[in-house]
């Protein structure tokens, strides 16, 4: 069998399949096998420790999560209740963002009107005078 740090691939003779050993994220070995068989050839199966291990961790993640603290859920109800209360004003404030707006789009209307009425009434008179 051929062993290397990245992955190798041998043949085992007395399991009659393959076996390579691949990289976890984490940085540890994992043994994997392959089954070579008429059926499904190149499957690729991991070692039964491997299987215990993780239905051991699951378990354990499983528990932790049902054992949440009194404290965090206080912690947590809190925070839910400040996130409402912010999303409440953050909707109050843009409606009044949007109103501003508004009112700041009509008074741009209103300078506007109100410098073409000047100039139409200047023109107007400087016209009667000549």
């Amino acid at each position: 069998m051929n062993r290397s740090s990245s992955s190798g691939v041998g043949s085992n003779a007395t399991g009659g399949g393959m076996t390579s050993e691949v990289r976890c994220f984490c940085g540890l070995i994992s043994e994997v096998k392959q089954a070579w068989t008429d059926g499904n050839p190149g499957r690729r199966d991991l070692i039964r420790e491997q299987a215990e291990e993780l239905k051991n961790l699951r378990t354990m993640v499983r528990h932790e999560g049902h054992t949440v603290n009194p404290e965090v859920r206080a912690i947590n109800s809190e925070v839910l209740l400040q996130m409402e209360t912010m999303e409440a004003e953050n909707k109050k404030l843009k409606q009044e963002l949007a109103s501003s707006c508004e009112r700041e789009k009509m008074g741009r209307q209103f300078v506007l009107i109100s410098w073409l009425g000047f100039v139409c009434v200047t023109a107007v008179i400087v016209n009667a005078l000549k």
